[in-house]
């Protein structure tokens, strides 16, 4: 029988891909960010693993915007991507501006190779991000 382990001793890598998701809330909600890494433990099957989150009640955007990037930084900016609500226009714009990326956004066609900011359309999209969710946890990518 193979020997047992858990992912949470494994330490975060600057090699995996990360992904943060930010649900920027507005004057009545506050704002929610979670830091996703892919890893794959040695002859273990992939797995996806929360290993950084934070809850911003009413929060100031400057402040957010900051935060995102110390997550860039601090997670190796080369393999972190973020993924916003895109009907907060304000604050994607504002994490446009400080990655130095162009303001036209509006569709998922304009991502480029080096696009780190990428917006979605909740209320287009909540039926492929539920698809997709979906098809994740089959697969098993949760953590232990």
């Amino acid at each position: 029988m193979g020997q047992e382990y858990s992912i949470d001793k494994i330490p975060v890598s600057l090699y995996t891909l990360k992904s943060v998701g930010i649900d920027p809330g507005f004057s009545s909600s506050g704002t929610g960010i979670v830091v996703l890494e892919h890893i794959k433990p040695e002859l273990k099957e992939d797995k996806i693993r929360v290993i950084e989150s934070h809850y911003i009640e009413k929060g100031d955007p400057n402040k957010i915007v900051e935060l995102w990037w110390s997550i860039w930084k601090k997670h190796n900016w080369q393999n972190t991507l973020f993924f916003i609500d895109g009907s907060n226009r304000a604050m994607v714009n504002l994490l446009k501006i400080r990655w130095d990326e162009p303001l036209t956004w509006e569709t998922s066609e304009s991502f480029g190779p080096n696009t780190r900011i990428r917006p979605v359309n909740f209320s287009t999209e909540h039926k492929n991000m539920l698809s997709n969710l979906h098809a994740i946890v089959s697969k098993e990518y949760n953590s232990n």
